[in-house]
């Protein structure tokens, strides 16, 4: 869950786990087949009733975790300690919130609050993938987070400030790379 890849090498405190479930009977059986390939290969996984919802519950927290990290070059010890930047990322998480409810997705605040005893145990010198990005000077996956919820967002009529000012940094940065 809180891997971090630098210099060939790989360290992390969580062992993350796949999730995954169906939208509609007609893909039972390829997650019936899929379960058991997990168990037989002792792949942490959890199979889910509403992967929709939890597609958004990750989506919410990857666009307040990554996009604060790398557009802060913090860690996740800089939103572990509070301050400004765990602001930054409750208001990130926050505002997909806002747009998931919108959409009809019932992400809730314990749903939000959980991110936080998520967050609690990972690695202080950890980081995620997108300030690895940066670090690396490559181009993030700004596209999956901001990138898809702030069109959300405007289609429905929600303000989202703190995305798009992540969105801006992101973008200022990943522009500076041809420099």
């Amino acid at each position: 869950m809180d891997s971090t890849y630098l210099n060939n090498e790989v360290v992390f405190n969580l062992m993350g786990e796949l999730i995954f479930g169906s939208t509609d009977s007609s893909e039972e059986d390829f997650c019936d087949q899929l379960e058991d390939l997990y168990k037989k290969c002792q792949i942490p996984y959890r199979r889910v009733d509403d992967i929709l919802l939890e597609q958004w519950n990750k989506l919410m927290f990857n666009c307040g975790i990554n996009q604060t990290c790398a557009a802060y070059y913090t860690t996740y010890g800089g939103i572990q300690v509070g301050g400004p930047l765990q602001a930054i990322f409750l208001s990130a998480m926050k505002e997909v919130q806002s747009v998931a409810n919108a959409k009809g997705i019932s992400l809730t605040d314990e749903h939000v609050q959980s991110w936080f005893n998520v967050l609690r145990p990972m690695s202080h010198e950890g980081m995620p993938s997108m300030r690895q990005d940066i670090i690396a000077k490559r181009k993030t996956e700004l596209a999956l987070f901001s990138g898809t919820v702030v069109p959300l967002a405007k289609k429905c009529g929600i303000e989202v400030p703190v995305l798009e000012d992540l969105m801006e940094r992101i973008l200022r940065i990943e522009e500076s790379y041809a420099e």
